[in-house]
């Protein structure tokens, strides 16, 4: 769960401080599917990001059936010029906040 086992690594611009989660909940801090920060344009026109390697189970699913494999998957910060087309996500609550502390949210994204 992170920052574990990168604490001692060299800290880059933009990492993810984790501070808006709660200590023991790893949902939240799990690593980042894709982040954003402070950039200039940028297009992404198909990706794929899944999370359920934590609690994932070929027999019972919960968590992907769920959306709740984790609590967040991209980002968007500081940035400008930025468009995601067709980013296909699964197990994810959130699958990705931004400008304006906007969220899209799992449940209300599938067709």
């Amino acid at each position: 769960m992170a920052p574990i086992p990168f604490q001692d690594a060299a800290k880059f611009p933009g990492d993810p401080t984790w501070a808006n989660c709660a200590p023991a909940d790893k949902k939240c801090r799990e690593a980042w599917g894709l982040r954003v920060i402070n950039s200039k344009n940028v297009y992404i026109h198909s990706a794929g990001l899944y999370s359920f390697f934590i609690d994932y189970d070929q027999k019972n699913l919960l968590c992907v059936n769920n959306s709740n494999c984790q609590s967040s998957l991209a980002q968007v910060r500081g940035s400008e010029n930025v468009a995601i087309f067709n980013l296909f996500t699964i197990g994810t609550v959130e699958v990705a906040n931004g400008a304006g502390n906007t969220h899209i949210w799992q449940n209300g994204t599938q067709r």
